[in-house]
């Protein structure tokens, strides 16, 4: 108990500085999650579906997402090869698809 008492009087007082590039991510990860709460709703139409999985998805987590995403990676120690993150993102296209029945 000690232990985490002390550890958010620490950050409260401002003696823990945040991760800059987890700023950064936390900023450029929000599109992507709203896309998947469009993709993830029942009700979202077929035709915003496909939009987002045979294009919009991917160019945000690209061009937007993924940028900051191995910065920050990196800044843990954690770096991962650009191939790792592309190859998530092809998986997570995939499995929408599937469930959604869309082909691009």
């Amino acid at each position: 108990m000690k232990k985490i008492t002390m550890v958010l009087l620490l950050m409260l007082t401002g003696c823990i500085t945040p991760n800059p590039h987890s700023l950064v991510l936390m900023k450029q990860e929000k599109p992507i999650k709203v896309m998947h709460e469009q993709l993830d709703d029942e009700n979202t139409s077929n035709e915003v579906n496909r939009a987002l999985l045979c294009g919009e998805y991917e160019r945000v987590y690209k061009t937007e997402y993924l940028p900051a995403l191995m910065k920050y990676d990196k800044s843990l120690g954690q770096e991962k090869p650009k191939q790792y993150y592309l190859d998530e993102l092809n998986n997570t296209i995939s499995q929408y698809l599937e469930l959604k029945k869309i082909t691009c």
